[in-house]
C-alpha cells in the first residue's frame, strides 16, 4: 500500500499588506513600541536596566549548566526584587556558551521557571510558530495557538504580544490553495530563490483554471474574424454593383440637365420676344406722338368766345 505524502500549504504575501518578505515583517514588528525594550515582559525600566547589566556581565555567568546551578539576580544592597519572582541567569545544557534569563514565579496560578526571550528572539519565535501552523494546517492561526505554544515550551510571553503578532501575520500572509510535499522554511518567504519555482507552478495552476473562459472568448474572436472575412468577401460584390449603378445615375443626371437647359432656352426665347414687342410698342408710341404734333390746332369759334 502506498503511503500518502504530507501536503504543505504554500503561503504568500498579500498585495494589500505592508511587507513582502519575512525579514521585512520581522523588522516591521521590531520597530513598534511593543518591542522597544530588550525584554518586553519587564515593565519597570529600573528593573530592566539592572537585569540588562546582569546579563551582560560575564562574571555573573554560572559555571555549570542547569537551573540548579543558576545565578540569582539581586539589587545593589543584596536584596531580592520581589518575593513572588526570582530572576536567574542559567547556562543552557545544549549550548554551554549561551546563558539565558529565567524568571521563577513562586506565587499565583502559573508556578515554575519560565524562560525570558529578548525582543528579537521573541518576535521571531511567534512569527515562526504562526507561519508554520498556517503552512501545516492550511487554516489561519489564532492568538490562543501562539500562547499555548509558548506555555508548552515554558516561555514567559504575555498574551497581548501574541495577539499583536497574530494580527500582523493575518494582515500580510495569505494561504493559497496550492500545496507541496517539500517542507520549506517559513523564515525564507519572499526572499528565497527556491520559492520561485513554486510560485511559477502556482501561477500555472491559476492560468490553467482560467483557460476555459479564454477558449470561449477565443471562439468568439474567431467567429467575429470569420464574419469580418465574409464582409471583406462581400465588399467587392457591392463595389461591382455600385460600378454597374453609376452609369444609370449619370444618365438620369444628364436627362435632368437637358430638360433644365431646354427650359432655360425657352425662357430666353420668351424674354427676347417680349423685349422685341416692347421695342415695337415704343416705336409706335413715338410715331403717334409725332403725328399728333403735326396736326394744326383748330381756331376758337364765336360761340366758344361768347361763353368765355
Amino acid at each position: 500500500m502506498t503511503q500518502n505524502k504530507v501536503q504543505y500549504y504554500i503561503l504568500s504575501f498579500t498585495t494589500t499588506g505592508t511587507c513582502r518578505s519575512y525579514d521585512e515583517l520581522k523588522q516591521w514588528r521590531l520597530d513598534d513600541d511593543c518591542y522597544e525594550k530588550l525584554y518586553p515582559a519587564i515593565a519597570n525600566n529600573i528593573l530592566l536596566e539592572g537585569l540588562t547589566q546582569f546579563v551582560e556581565n560575564e562574571t555573573d555567568y554560572p559555571e555549570k549548566p542547569g537551573i540548579a546551578n543558576s545565578t540569582i539576580y539581586k539589587k545593589g544592597n543584596g536584596r531580592k526584587i520581589d518575593s513572588s519572582r526570582n530572576y536567574k541567569l542559567v547556562r543552557e545544557a545544549d549550548d554551554i556558551d549561551v546563558c539565558h534569563l529565567y524568571v521563577e514565579i513562586t506565587k499565583g496560578r502559573n508556578l515554575g521557571h519560565f524562560k525570558m526571550l529578548t525582543h528579537s528572539v521573541e518576535c521571531e519565535y511567534l512569527l515562526t510558530v504562526a507561519l508554520e501552523n498556517m503552512r501545516d494546517s492550511g487554516s489561519v492561526t489564532t492568538a490562543k495557538d501562539l500562547k499555548d505554544a509558548a506555555d508548552k515550551e515554558n516561555l514567559f510571553i504575555a498574551r497581548e504580544r501574541c495577539e499583536f503578532i497574530n494580527r500582523c501575520v493575518l494582515a500580510n500572509i495569505a494561504i493559497t490553495t496550492a500545496t507541496t510535499t517539500i517542507l520549506y522554511d517559513v523564515t525564507k518567504l519572499g526572499n528565497d530563490s527556491n520559492q520561485k519555482p513554486k510560485r511559477q507552478q502556482q501561477q500555472q495552476q491559476t492560468t490553467t483554471r482560467t483557460k476555459k473562459p479564454v477558449v470561449s472568448t477565443s471562439k468568439c474572436f474567431t467567429k467575429s474574424s470569420d464574419s469580418e472575412e465574409d464582409n471583406d468577401k462581400s465588399a467587392p460584390k457591392l463595389k461591382t454593383q455600385n460600378i454597374q449603378l453609376t452609369p444609370k445615375l449619370y444618365r438620369l443626371r444628364s436627362r435632368t440637365a437637358g430638360a433644365a437647359n431646354k427650359k432655360l432656352t425657352n425662357n430666353s426665347h420668351t424674354c427676347s420676344a417680349s423685349s422685341s414687342s416692347s421695342e415695337k410698342r415704343q416705336k409706335k408710341d413715338e410715331t403717334d406722338d409725332e403725328n399728333i404734333k403735326q396736326i394744326p390746332k383748330k381756331k376758337k369759334t364765336r360761340h366758344a368766345a361768347k361763353k368765355h
